[in-house]
């Protein structure tokens, strides 16, 4: 099945790496680099429990908020969410009611056929001169009484599972001749019962369980707006306990990124080294908005930013301003391998990762590639006859 390539990334995660010929350019934007850092600092763990802080966080601001907003869009929302529960509560659907609904319509549309066939199988099984069951006695005596002669013929076992089987499916058919009516008026009840959940579910829906989760959200809405002033208190307090759950697993969040960001440079520098960038010199540094919650998010409060300073005697400068398309290929390249070295056994895809460069450098490329493959499955794509041999 043709997908693309974003697609493909995220089913084969864990197991392929997909570095492209621009992957390299997420360098010049800054809040790529402490995505880079969480990778690098194997801070997902607590980026996890962040994002259930945030969520919570979220729900808390938005009670409070309902609470407190005006009073006119307060009503005018109240109005809204009460006319679409009632839209919802007027038809009253159950869970699975459209599935049901539909096998019983199908049945209701060829019920006479449906009458036809099952009412000829249970006369050819049970009912009419020379039925099975019939036949399948003058079987049994038959060779029962061959047994008498030759004791392997002995039917006893075969009569034993084969007769039980077919006398209860003469039953149920039976029974469900019974209950199976043709009923032009039962039909049109389920055929306008199912027009009206297909009204909801394309108000709603898109399916009948999205429906049923509206409603729930629409009957909380409700609960909420109608709150009287009594639950400001409750609620803020609410909030004051997400706020300080999220600080605390922010500051864990920040404390272990500084902790990445210290330890990244010199591994960096090592493999920069080996790409023929020997003087390049890194730094990461971090910025907290800890005490600015309006900046907060699910990421957490930090900005980070990689530095590096290409020449000796230079201060580092920012990445974005100062670095090549071949020195940024490089760095993609020097950090795509220091986030796999966790990942033994996965396939790196390196695509085009020798743009901008050639010569002495492109022999420094592809020795480390070279080195990659002895511990992973290496493909690269390439222009270059160094990187290639």
């Amino acid at each position: 099945t043709l997908v693309s390539a974003a697609a493909l990334r995220e089913v084969t995660g864990p197991l392929v790496d997909l570095h492209g010929q621009h992957d390299h350019q997420q360098l010049l934007d800054t809040s790529e680099h402490i995505r880079l850092l969480d990778v690098l600092g194997d801070t997902g763990p607590l980026l996890t429990a962040l994002g259930r802080a945030w969520g919570d966080l979220q729900q808390a601001r938005d009670a409070v908020e309902a609470l407190t907003m005006g009073q006119r869009e307060r009503e005018a929302r109240l109005e809204m969410a009460r006319f679409q529960l009632a839209e919802i509560e007027r038809v009253s659907p159950l869970a699975g009611e459209d599935d049901d609904l539909s096998a019983e319509r199908q049945v209701l549309a060829h019920a006479e056929r449906l009458q036809r066939l099952v009412g000829e199988a249970y006369a050819d099984l049970y009912e009419e001169d020379g039925a099975a069951l019939a036949r399948l006695a003058q079987v049994w005596r038959r060779l029962d009484e061959a047994a008498t002669l030759d004791p392997g013929l002995d039917p006893g076992e075969t009569r034993r599972l084969v007769q039980p089987l077919l006398e209860d499916t003469a039953i149920g058919l039976q029974r469900y001749l019974g209950r199976l009516h043709a009923s032009p008026e039962r039909l049109q009840e389920v055929e306008n019962r199912l027009a009206a959940l297909e009204r909801l579910k394309r108000r709603h829906g898109p399916t009948l369980a999205d429906v049923l989760v509206k409603a729930g959200e629409l009957r909380a809405t409700i609960s909420t707006l109608d709150a009287s002033s009594e639950r400001a208190d409750e609620l803020r307090a609410a909030l004051a306990t997400a706020e300080r759950r999220y600080r605390e697993v922010a500051t864990r969040l920040s404390t272990a990124r500084a902790a990445a960001a210290r330890a990244l440079p010199p591994r960096l520098e090592r493999e920069l080294a080996e790409l023929a960038m020997a003087r390049t010199r890194c730094t990461f540094r971090l910025e907290s908005d800890l005490d600015r919650p309006e900046r907060w998010t699910a990421c957490g409060t930090d900005r980070g930013e990689l530095f590096l300073s290409a020449n000796p005697g230079e201060p580092p400068r920012p990445l974005a301003r100062i670095a090549s398309g071949g020195e940024l290929s490089r760095v993609m390249l020097a950090l795509k391998t220091l986030a796999s070295t966790d990942g033994a056994g996965k396939t790196l895809v390196f695509d085009e990762v020798d743009v901008g460069i050639s010569g002495r450098v492109a022999d420094a490329v592809g020795r480390r590639l070279r080195r990659l493959g002895e511990r992973f499955q290496v493909i690269c794509i390439t222009h270059l006859p160094q990187v290639a041999a």
